[in-house]
């Protein structure tokens, strides 16, 4: 049965801890705070240097979104359905989507050689999605294993210029045998949620993508720990000043 998971996956898919204290600084740049004077900023550059951001504008600096306190805690048992997490709460409009990192609930090493991920769009009106990224990342998987590793995806092509919030996911297997399997360090596919009651801050946001992927049901107060990275995604900010 495992076989048929990534053609499943094919198929349907056609249809924060925060690091530093960029989000506040960002919304601050964009809302003209600081009138009656032009204020100049300047943000360090990730390979070196730095820049100026204009009034009103976001900075384009590369930051990591993470809703997380990075302690595998449970999987969700659903088959067949990518699970993840919410991006809203942070997010700076516009922005790329470049990479992601996540946990793994636990894996097994056939017949994926690696783990299946999607980054949903979000239509406000209807509240449905739009996969807009399906790729395989997250290296090899070694039976059983399952939170202890930090894992790293890139994007095949990054996302540019996205506006609003998005869905970062992890596919859940098919397989029967995991049906409302909830543990971790398992052979059962998936990322790892966080228990969600102490973690810091930025609210819950572990969804799971279901009716052919179009719709959402929010897994109540945990997230997932599955983070984005990308151009003004809330900042690394390495030293900041406004003169």
């Amino acid at each position: 049965m495992r076989q048929q998971g990534w053609a499943l996956f094919g198929v349907l898919a056609g249809t924060c801890l925060l690091t530093g204290t960029g989000a506040s600084t960002a919304e601050n740049l964009r809302s003209g705070a600081g009138q009656g004077q032009t204020p100049r900023v300047s943000l360090a550059r990730v390979g070196g240097g730095t820049h100026e951001v204009a009034p009103g504008q976001a900075p384009d600096v590369v930051g990591t979104l993470r809703y997380d306190n990075d302690i595998p805690f449970s999987r969700e048992g659903t088959l067949a359905v990518p699970i993840g997490n919410r991006f809203d709460n942070g997010v700076v409009d516009p922005h790329s989507i470049q990479k992601v990192t996540f946990r793994a609930a636990g894996c097994f090493q056939t017949p994926y050689p690696s783990f299946r991920l999607s980054i949903f769009d979000i239509n406000p009106t209807p509240m449905t999605n739009m996969n807009i990224a399906m790729f395989s990342g997250g290296g090899m998987c070694s039976g059983g294993t399952g939170g202890a590793v930090l894992r790293t995806a890139m994007l095949p092509a990054p996302i540019l210029g996205h506006v609003g919030p998005f869905i970062g996911a992890v596919f859940n297997t098919n397989f029967a045998g995991c049906l409302n399997n909830t543990m971790v360090n398992t052979t059962c596919e998936g990322v790892a949620l966080s228990m969600g009651v102490v973690d810091p801050g930025m609210g819950f946001h572990a969804i799971r993508v279901a009716n052919t992927m179009q719709t959402t049901q929010n897994l109540g107060t945990r997230n997932a720990i599955f983070r984005v990275t990308g151009d003004n995604l809330p900042v690394e900010l390495m030293g900041f000043g406004v003169k």
